[in-house]
């Protein structure tokens, strides 16, 4: 039986380019949320081939942590299309 995902009752959805200066402070933002601690927030980031160091940060931030979402795009894509992923 193939294992079910776990529903959430939100998800954030996070654009990031150029965001290096701000990205750990919006992270930190988010994993304090109460729903986040109550496992029912789900966090995206869309990193659209970000010219900074955002990758790495995210990288660092995430690898201990549940209910994240990681996918950093080829090429530069506007904010509704990284929405729409």
């Amino acid at each position: 039986m193939p294992k079910m995902q776990k529903e959430y009752l939100v998800s954030a959805i996070v654009s990031i380019y150029k965001a290096e200066e701000f990205i750990k402070g919006c992270l930190d933002d988010l994993t304090s949320q109460t729903l986040y601690k109550k496992n029912e927030l789900e966090i995206v980031l869309i990193n659209s081939n970000s010219p900074q160091n955002e990758d790495q940060i995210i990288r660092d931030f995430i690898k201990d942590k549940n209910h994240f979402v990681y996918i950093k795009t080829e090429e530069r894509e506007g904010i509704y299309a990284a929405w729409n992923r």
